[in-house]
């Protein structure tokens, strides 16, 4: 769609084509722009910016899911430890029920 646009748009400064820049506008009735882009826009703001920022926020998102998922499973794993040293019959039973599985 990039390319159609700045097509469109040269062609509109070159030939003064506004009413091919009206016959493609139906070629991105589909097209969904989130708002925060149209708003890096209006800042002067290099509306690719609003991706790569998506992307670190996703990834920083993904580092704290990580972190709390070896936080539960160090957890898991102590308290597994310290079950088996004070209730080793019920642990044992508990074992073998998931294992069943």
């Amino acid at each position: 769609y990039q390319r159609r646009v700045r097509e469109a748009v040269v062609s509109t400064q070159s030939t003064g084509g506004l009413k091919k820049l009206n016959d493609l506008k139906d070629n991105f009735e589909q097209v969904q722009v989130p708002y925060e882009v149209l708003s890096y826009i209006d800042q002067g703001r290099n509306p690719q910016l609003y991706t790569k920022d998506c992307l670190e926020k996703a990834k920083q998102k993904n580092e704290e899911t990580k972190e709390k998922i070896n936080s539960l499973q160090s957890f898991k794993d102590s308290l597994v430890k310290e079950l088996k040293t004070n209730i080793p019959a019920t642990m044992e039973q508990y074992e073998q029920s998931q294992n069943s599985r």
